[in-house]
């Protein structure tokens, strides 16, 4: 299926408002501490190195989420210069067509003679030139809706996974407030937060390895527009020639 503005719109407005969410977590986290310690010094004093702990995991996972938040608005650009380039083949295959459909410019069985020759032959690398261009433009439309997608699928990717582990955080959080359950709401909350993080972690990463292969396929673009199939010197292929207009290189087919 082809990502569409939309699914990328909503995926980073979830992104959006799941990051914020994390983002108000220490303030959540050290609220519940600082009820607990009015409650139970004790207990307090008991869980404070689980509740630094998860502070220092959650300010990696921030720092991560930031990472991944870097060019969210990417995929947009991605779907609307595909848009353009697919426009542009839209245009080149109209153009071709108008010619090879408009019987002014249909020879074969009509005319023979050298001018008729050198046409065919000039029409012939226009024809090839046209082709590549319209190749050219069809694949890197393609590419950018790949890359727009793999923006989008990150997005999605960190929603549906750390989704799981906010709401552990906050059922962790419950737990502290309630005394008898701190001590085991504190080992939560720090397993929580920096299982988070190591999903953070394994979905950027996947994410970079991915990016880095349509690196290469943009490579393999930019070669494409060094001398292609069609237009020599990176350039219009010329005319074969420019006599066509005398009579005596054209003769009717009888």
């Amino acid at each position: 299926m082809t990502v569409t503005k939309k699914d990328v719109s909503d995926s980073v407005s979830s992104l959006r408002a799941q990051v914020l969410d994390w983002k108000n977590q220490p303030d959540k986290i050290n609220a519940a501490f600082d009820d607990l310690k009015w409650k139970s010094l004790a207990i307090w004093s008991a869980t404070t190195d689980e509740r630094d702990a998860a502070q220092q995991h959650l300010k990696d996972l921030i720092v991560k989420l930031d990472q991944i938040m870097d060019g969210i608005e990417a995929p947009y650009l991605f779907i609307e210069y595909a848009a353009e380039w697919q426009s542009v083949a839209a245009k080149i295959r109209t153009g071709k067509n108008q010619v090879s459909s408009n019987p002014r410019f249909i020879l074969e069985g009509h005319w023979t003679g050298d001018a008729k020759e050198r046409y065919s032959a000039s029409r012939g690398l226009q024809d090839q030139a046209m082709a590549t261009c319209n190749d050219l433009a069809e694949k890197v439309h393609d590419q950018l809706l790949k890359l727009s997608e793999s923006g989008r699928n990150l997005y999605k990717a960190v929603v549906d996974a750390l989704g799981v582990f906010l709401a552990a955080v906050g059922a962790a959080l419950t737990q502290i407030v309630a005394i008898i359950t701190s001590i085991e709401g504190a080992g939560k909350l720090v397993d929580a937060v920096f299982a988070g993080l190591g999903s953070a972690n394994a979905i950027y990463t996947q994410y970079v390895n991915e990016i880095n292969s349509h690196t290469i396929v943009a490579n393999e673009l930019i070669n494409l527009i060094d001398n292609p199939t069609g237009l020599p010197g990176n350039k219009w292929p010329e005319s074969v020639s420019k006599t066509f207009e005398d009579p005596k290189l054209w003769k009717q087919t009888e």
